[in-house]
């Protein structure tokens, strides 16, 4: 029963420092560059587009919420992009 307590408590605490760790940024999508895989927006950010993420749903001029994560090469990895209706 120990063991169960200590992996139940191990998992929240990873859940917890991960969403810790996602940060996030809203703006108007300004480019979408298919090849690089990364979309702008209209504050300067560039977000590399993980295989989460929906890259039919994107459109220039859309307002969104990007929920990110910082990458090791200090880049910005979106793991989420929601539109703002």
């Amino acid at each position: 029963m120990r063991r169960v307590t200590v992996a139940i408590g191990v998992t929240i605490l990873v859940a917890l420092n991960s969403a810790v760790l996602a940060d996030e940024a809203i703006g108007v999508i300004v480019s979408i560059d298919v090849e690089a895989g990364t979309v702008t927006i209209d504050n300067g950010q560039t977000f590399i587009l993980t295989e989460t993420i929906d890259r039919s749903a994107l459109e220039i001029g859309q307002d969104v919420s990007v929920t990110y994560e910082p990458t090791t090469d200090g880049l910005d990895a979106a793991t989420m992009i929601e539109p703002i209706i």
